[in-house]
């Protein structure tokens, strides 16, 4: 009998491998279900595809996808839109059908490859910007990993299709230019690539090319077709490679119009050690426009060989297909060209002799034309990449027209340049550049229209000496009756000489009889002689110290050039009066770089400078020009700048000490019209720092001190236009009306200097503006935003007016609000006429001042007058005392006057007590008012008559008690 634990044995095996089974079971459920989820079109499209899409910064999205993982893939309606841009790439259809299984057995056999309709468009804007710039942001550069070395895979490609692909290329060029590539691509296979078989390939293609600038277009559009046969070897390589390319042009317009017709064909023949032929012809029909051919020895395996290149016939029809695009014809060039070329060490040695010929060689843009040249050039050229050399065995250029020499290039003896040493790395040797009589107007079509005329001659060596550590330059040129219009400026005839003899050793430039003249004057020799040295061996920080100088230079023939004022700016540009804004932080590649100037005499129409003498110090940046002394008609002046451009807005200082120059001279030469406007001399000293020119950057920056007087200026009242200046001599100029009739003075004033019409007395106007104007003085500091006057005066024969206060600047500088109050006197004759001299003047006085009746307040650009009516009336009730004593009319007088300040809001203390009283105001109540702010005593006596006791204050001589003398008889007339 047996027992229980041996009976239970079989039965607990058996449920063990029912479990197994059951979890292998599941195992493969999930297994089968892992690979149906995961080779889903649902999952790939829904989760592959938006992580792929997320990962190239794009939107990727796909109608359908069918995997297969043993057979095929298939991918339906695939788009491509990189963020924020315009779509990229689009497919109709790919399709991959392969054998899984045989690739894991290590045979790579693809049966076909199909993409359907793909289209891929690439746009770029004129700053650089395209459509797929998102798809490069993030990506990290990888190091690729070398191929392992081996026997190449086994390989078959059934057949590689492409149908209806279209590649489209659009770029801005500018605001009102654009290029426009597109080639369509209907057919495209490639079959039977596998190892030791022979590949083939068909080619059918459509091309076309456009270019606009403004309304000009240029078009050039043609069909391409062809088919290559390549034989591989059981490692892939190529053992022959033939076949044949064909091109047609269908379409020529604009600058590719000479291409109308064209057709090119390529032919191949090329074996892995030979060039049996390679030729690329041009032909129009059955004529033939040119040929291209390389052949020779030559192993595609080692890279050595022997090539003879080729090339004849070529024209204009072949050259639109590369000028075109720039709207370039060549004219009636023909190019001709023969060549060696050894290629040696797995193409590590080359070498290139041989000769270029262009005859009638032109360039045709729009209706221009340059003149034809024969270009010739000869050269044998050798590059060592090994011992990194380049090595000229010969060079000779030359360029005629109509068989005369125009520029010579020749190389004196072999020339070789190790790159990698630099100027070191140069053997000796010469070469030398020839100019001759290059007639500017031939070249306008690359010089442009602005320069009309002139010949230019010259010649340039350049001597290698010291292996390289010494380079020797000569220039001799020669400019001659140069003629072009440049802005408001036409220069007409100039000539000049420039002659530099320089040796420059281990980048260090050291100037020996460098000048640059200009054509002699009977006043002058116009030679500007330079010397001193460069040391550019650290580039970010070229050092030297250059010395100009000259005995004498007359550029009065060069102010000719600017007969015309420039044009006024134009809309949208700077406000007049503001000075632009400085460019943006600047720091100039010098380190203590030094340069002298003096000058014994320097002569530009009336002006004549002496002894000027001047340094200037770039350091990085900061610019320092100091000193500066020189003598200008006879006067001397001295100054300095210091600029520092480092900061956004930049700093500056000023220093100027000029004392007595001549105005004439200046506003004779620079602007003839006035001449004899301006006669007298100017005084300047000053100290002005400050950051910035707008008007924000001076009410911050600007602080420091002024000094300016002019003497003798001759200058009439007419002749000025300085707004405030005019204003003040409006207002003098309507004295008479002012004083006779101050209420209607106050209700419309308008001066004939202000741009109205006078309502003065003329002969008053006549006698007030006639005498010229003297002295003008200017003093004063700047700082806290404002600009403070301590003295601005302004003198003439008949009157002089003086002012202090500040001027407030403004973001816009012609706003800026001024507050200033006048003192004016008048000429003693003058006050007398207008009852303003007191009797107790003295008699040695030249001027009398007049009672402060006005300010200037407003804008530097439109400055207004604030009159005030007390010292109106002040003045009226004097001039009608001292020239008639009717003491009515003066009552009457200053009633009015007083009567018009109420109207206008009131000005003055009687003004004000009248609305503190909240009452109109009595005649004597105002009188009262005059009496105060004039000094005069309120009446004691209340049975006296107010009116006649403040007249007797203001316009009667006081005793010398201080009692009013009633019996003094009137002034008279």
């Amino acid at each position: 009998m047996s027992s229980p634990s041996q009976a239970s044995a079989p039965p607990k095996r058996r449920r063990l491998l029912r479990l197994l089974a059951w979890l292998a079971a599941a195992g493969l459920l999930l297994i089968i279900g892992a690979y149906v989820l995961l080779t889903s079109g649902a999952f790939i499209k829904g989760v592959v595809i938006p992580r792929v899409g997320r990962a190239m910064n794009a939107e990727v999205t796909v109608d359908a996808v069918s995997l297969h993982p043993f057979s095929q893939v298939v991918v339906r309606n695939l788009r491509v839109v990189p963020d924020g841009e315009d779509e990229l790439l689009s497919l109709k259809e790919a399709r991959l059908d392969y054998s899984l299984m045989r690739i894991l057995r290590g045979h790579l056999e693809i049966e076909s490859v199909l993409l359907d309709s793909p289209r891929l468009t690439v746009s770029q804007s004129a700053d650089g910007h395209s459509n797929y710039d998102p798809l490069l942001q993030g990506s990290a550069p990888t190091n690729p990993e070398e191929a392992p070395s081996g026997t190449a895979p086994s390989l078959r490609l059934g057949k590689f299709e492409i149908r209806n692909a279209t590649v489209v290329y659009r770029q801005e060029t500018s605001a009102d230019g654009s290029l426009t590539a597109e080639v369509t691509v209907p057919r495209f296979s490639l079959s039977n690539l596998a190892n030791s078989e022979t590949a083939q390939t068909e080619l059918e293609a459509a091309i076309r090319f456009g270019s606009r600038q403004g309304a000009t277009n240029h078009e050039l559009a043609g069909t391409l077709t062809g088919s290559l046969t390549a034989t591989l070897n059981p490692e892939l390589e190529p053992t022959k490679v033939a076949g044949e390319v064909r091109y047609s042009t269908t379409t020529a317009t604009g600058a590719f119009a000479e291409a109308a017709g064209l057709g090119a064909r390529l032919k191949a023949n090329i074996t892995p050690d030979r060039f049996e032929e390679l030729a690329l012809d041009f032909a129009r029909g059955d004529l033939a426009l040119g040929r291209l051919t390389v052949s020779g020895p030559f192993s595609l395996q080692q890279l050595t060989g022997n090539l003879h290149c080729e090339l004849g016939g070529i024209g204009p029809e072949v050259l639109s297909l590369l000028g075109g695009q720039y709207g370039i014809g060549f004219g009636r060039t023909q190019l001709a060209a023969a060549y060696d070329v050894r290629i040696a060490d797995e193409a590590r040695s080359v070498r290139a002799s041989g000769t270029f010929r262009a005859d009638q060689f032109g360039l045709v843009m729009g209706q221009v034309a340059t003149p034809p040249l024969d270009l010739s050039l000869t050269e044998d050229i050798e590059v060592d990449l090994k011992s990194a050399a380049l090595t000229l065995n010969r060079l000779n250029f030359e360029a005629k027209q109509n068989g005369e020499p125009r520029l010579t290039a020749r190389l004196s003896q072999p020339l070789q340049v190790a790159w990698e040493k630099g100027v070191e790395g140069l053997e000796d040797s010469t070469f030398e550049v020839v100019l001759s009589n290059l007639d500017f107007k031939d070249w306008r079509a690359l010089l442009g229209p602005e320069i009309e005329a002139g010949r230019l001659d010259g010649r340039l060596g350049l001597e290698v000496r010291n292996s390289g550590s010494e380079i020797g330059i000569n220039l001799d040129s020669r400019l001659s009756r140069f003629t072009g219009v440049f802005g408001s400026a036409r220069v007409q005839d100039f000539g000049a000489t420039l002659a530099v003899l320089t040796t420059v050793t281990n980048q260090v430039a050291v100037f020996r009889e460098t000048s640059l003249s200009l054509p002699p004057t009977a006043l002058a020799t116009n030679r500007i002689t330079m010397t001193g040295s460069i040391d550019a061996r650290d580039t970010d920080h070229i050092g030297g110290h250059l010395r100009l100088a000259s005995d004498a230079l007359d550029l009065t023939p060069q102010l000719a050039w600017f007969g015309e004022a420039p044009e006024a700016t134009a809309p949208g540009g700077p406000e007049a009066g503001e000075l632009p804004a400085p460019p943006e932080p600047l720091v100039l590649p010098f380190k203590d770089f030094v340069a002298e100037a003096t000058i014994g005499h320097l002569l530009a129409g009336e002006i004549s400078v002496t002894n000027l003498d001047t340094r200037i110090l770039l350091d990085g940046g900061r610019v320092v020009l100091e000193p500066l002394t020189l003598v200008f008609n006879g006067a001397p002046a001295r100054g300095a700048v210091r600029l520092d451009m480092t900061a956004p807005a930049w700093a500056y200082d000023i220093d100027l000490d000029a004392r007595n120059v001549p105005l004439a001279p200046m506003v004779n030469t620079f602007q003839p019209e006035r001449r004899g406007v301006v006669g007298g001399t100017i005084s300047a000293v000053g100290q002005i720092q400050g950051a910035g020119f707008t008007g924000d950057d001076l009410r911050k920056s600007l602080q420091g001190k002024f000094d300016i007087g002019t003497t003798n200026l001759a200058l009439k009242l007419v002749d000025v236009t300085n707004p405030l200046i005019r204003t003040i001599a409006g207002v003098a100029t309507e004295l008479p009306g002012l004083i006779r009739n101050p209420a209607g003075a106050l209700q419309g004033l308008v001066g004939r200097l202000t741009g109205g019409e006078s309502s003065g007395d003329p002969a008053w106007l006549n006698t007030l503006s006639q005498p010229p104007i003297n002295v003008i003085a200017l003093a004063g500091g700047a700082g806290d935003g404002r600009i403070n006057l301590t003295t601005a005066a302004l003198q003439t024969p008949a009157f002089r007016v003086g002012t202090h206060g500040t001027v407030t600047l403004a973001s816009s500088l012609m706003d800026s609000t001024v507050s200033l109050p006048v003192e004016m006197s008048l000429s003693r004759s003058l006050a007398a006429k207008l009852g303003q001299l007191a009797a107790n003047t003295p008699t040695n006085q030249a001027f009398v001042a007049l009672p402060e009746f006005f300010s200037l307040g407003g804008t530097l650009e439109k400055p207004t007058r604030e009159l005030k009516a007390i010292a109106l009336a002040q003045m009226g009730a004097a001039s009608a005392a001292n020239l008639s004593g009717d003491s009515g009319g003066v009552a009457q007088q200053i009633g009015g006057a007083l009567n018009v300040l109420q109207g206008l809001g009131g000005a003055g203390q009687a003004g004000a007590e009248s609305a503190a009283t909240n009452a109109a105001p009595s005649l004597g109540g105002l009188l009262e008012g005059i009496q105060k702010a004039t000094g005069g005593q309120k009446p004691g006596n209340t049975n006296q008559s107010p009116l006649g006791g403040i007249l007797n204050g203001i316009l009667s001589p006081q005793s010398s008690g201080g009692t009013p003398t009633t019996n003094a008889a009137p002034a008279k007339r």
